[in-house]
């Protein structure tokens, strides 16, 4: 791999080591990615020895984005129009102090166009061998989010921990109570979202890393991560399976969809098995925050699941779906996983739902004809009658729903 040419054929690299010349580098889960699978982290990090504050604002005028000082005369943001941050932090000591003060070996390696690759910790090592490791267990005490940091990075990248380096993540776990819930809370959500989330969460479980995040304890988290374990195989049965691919890809595009927070749609479903029945020591779903849609989302699918128990027949269907309101795909999907059945059943009836509430036999004005009667309460009453009728079958057509109008309310 050239790993300069990559670099530096991106037209935002190029200007800026162009425009500074000397004593700057690229760093973090940049080149991570980059010499890992080849991915190109749209985010990047640049330390330099220059003023920081100029050079952002120069950036930003540049490539038409906006400025932020994070850290006075320390660390300065260019986000960018189409949702890149580019930062640039101040090097004081020099490149290999502020490459022993990073949470771990693989994030301690940085490049400039000068020296290339600079690995004082042997990142690229643990890279090629699959592992997270400290480049010194201190700097979990400066920034304790860090703790959690290291399985949502694992789940990206599918990697393992280094013995010593689990076992420092239990030891400091305990300074995550000292971490703003809203990093708390965008750090987990970006680990909902891997693939592999069921299998990290447990291990951040085992570590008492995930009761403190949650306010709950090993025993009340495990059969929920159970059953957010059968959710990940199933997704993985679903990436493999041939057997009817056109669902597949509407499934999977689906559930990459964002829905706020940084959460798609399938680290919804994921948050919300997660915290089925858990409430914390603060409330509704644990020690998070949550916008208004998500928390909406999560009542309503909760509730959904409450509906869920016994044998499930058309008419509690309905009900299920009728309580989770805009969240009858991700309630389709967690019934599918429960019940062990064929995805096509659930969501085959979630499309239903969805359509016939969509696509009214009767609108408002029709009833009213039929009634011979003003705008009314009854009439939503009327339609919402109607909708749960043609879900369950009894009524399948215009002439059925007018007919049914005659019988029973004139």
């Amino acid at each position: 791999m050239n790993i300069e040419k990559i670099i530096l054929s991106d037209p935002i690299n190029k200007w800026i080591f162009s425009y500074v010349k000397k004593d700057i580098f690229l760093v973090g889960g940049y080149i991570r990615d980059l010499l890992y699978r080849g991915f190109i982290n749209k985010d990047r990090d640049f330390i330099l020895k220059a003023d920081i504050k100029k050079i952002a604002l120069k950036t930003s005028k540049k490539f038409t984005g906006t400025f932020i000082e994070l850290k006075k005369n320390k660390t300065c943001r260019v986000a960018l129009q189409d949702g890149v941050f580019l930062d640039f932090s101040y090097i004081r000591n020099g490149l290999a102090d502020d490459l022993s003060k990073r949470d771990f070996t693989i994030n301690a390696i940085a490049w400039s166009p000068e020296q290339g690759i600079i690995d004082l910790y042997n990142g690229l090592s643990d890279l090629n061998q699959k592992i997270i490791k400290v480049v010194n267990h201190n700097n979990l005490l400066e920034d304790p989010l860090r703790v959690l940091r290291a399985y949502r990075i694992a789940a990206q990248l599918g990697l393992n921990f280094s013995e010593g380096t689990r076992n420092y993540l239990r030891k400091y776990s305990g300074g995550l109570k000292y971490v703003s819930l809203k990093r708390i809370t965008e750090e987990l959500f970006k680990l909902l979202c891997t693939e592999n989330a069921a299998f990290y969460l447990y291990l951040s479980m085992e570590d008492n890393v995930l009761g403190k995040i949650l306010g709950s304890s090993k025993q009340e988290l495990k059969e929920n991560l159970i059953l957010l374990n059968q959710f990940d195989n199933y997704l993985l049965k679903l990436r493999k399976n041939d057997i009817n691919k056109r669902l597949n890809i509407r499934l999977l595009k689906i559930l990459q969809q964002n829905i706020g927070q940084g959460l798609s749609r399938d680290g919804l479903i994921r948050l919300s098995i997660l915290l089925l029945n858990l409430y914390g020591t603060s409330g509704y779903g644990g020690n998070l925050i949550y916008s208004n849609t998500i928390k909406k989302k999560l009542i309503k699918i909760h509730y959904g699941m409450r509906l869920a128990g016994g044998r499930i027949n058309c008419n509690r269907l309905y009900n299920i779906f009728n309580a989770a309101n805009d969240c009858e795909f991700e309630i389709a999907l967690i019934l599918s996983v429960i019940r062990s059945r064929n995805v096509n059943k659930y969501l085959k009836r979630a499309d239903d739902f969805k359509k016939f509430k969509r696509n009214k036999l009767l609108n408002g004005n029709e009833i009213q004809d039929i009634l011979t009667s003003g705008p009314s309460e009854i009439i939503g009453k009327i339609q919402t009658d109607l909708h749960k009728r043609r879900f369950l079958g009894i009524i399948r057509s215009k002439k059925d729903a007018v007919h049914w109008i005659i019988s029973n309310l004139t």
